[in-house]
């Protein structure tokens, strides 16, 4: 009976095993049906980013912008915080951008303007239909940092 019961067990954790989604991290889940997608399909991808008082980003963090329609070569990606009291980081040791993974080759002239109230990046589409990820800081006009942001780009 121990036999049966112990065999019963595994063949649930092996079942359960084989749903759970492999980390990759060189793309999403491609079972996260619930990430916030931004498409871009013009030359230039403005975003207004706003912040709530408790320093979560409550819109203009898409979880995925998606570049692969629209013209290809250089293209331009701008954020432009329209919250009071907040502003993308400058510090060298915390920049406001950041890639995480992919290629960052992509990516050129990363800078912040008007206060820190812009971020504006150069980017180069290949349409190979790669993913970068990549990190943002966001500060209080104090000083004080808020949770990094965490989403992906989409070639």
């Amino acid at each position: 009976m121990r036999i049966v019961k112990a065999f019963a067990v595994f063949a649930a954790g092996a079942t359960l095993a084989g749903c759970a989604p492999t980390m990759d991290a060189t793309r999403p889940s491609r079972f996260d049906t619930t990430a916030t997608r931004k498409v871009c399909n013009t030359q230039v991808c403005e975003m207004p980013v706003r912040i709530t008082a408790e320093c979560v980003v409550s819109s203009g963090a898409w979880e995925q912008i998606l570049l692969d329609s629209g013209p290809m070569g250089p293209r331009k990606l701008v954020w432009t915080i329209v919250t009071d009291g907040f502003r993308f980081s400058e510090e060298p040791a915390a920049f406001a951008f950041f890639v995480k993974s992919g290629d960052a080759s992509k990516l050129r002239n990363v800078r912040v303007s008007g206060n820190g109230k812009k971020l504006e990046i150069d980017f180069q589409r290949d349409g190979r239909g790669t993913w970068l990820r990549y990190g943002m800081h966001v500060r209080r006009e104090s000083g004080a940092f808020c949770p990094a942001l965490d989403p992906w780009i989409l070639d």
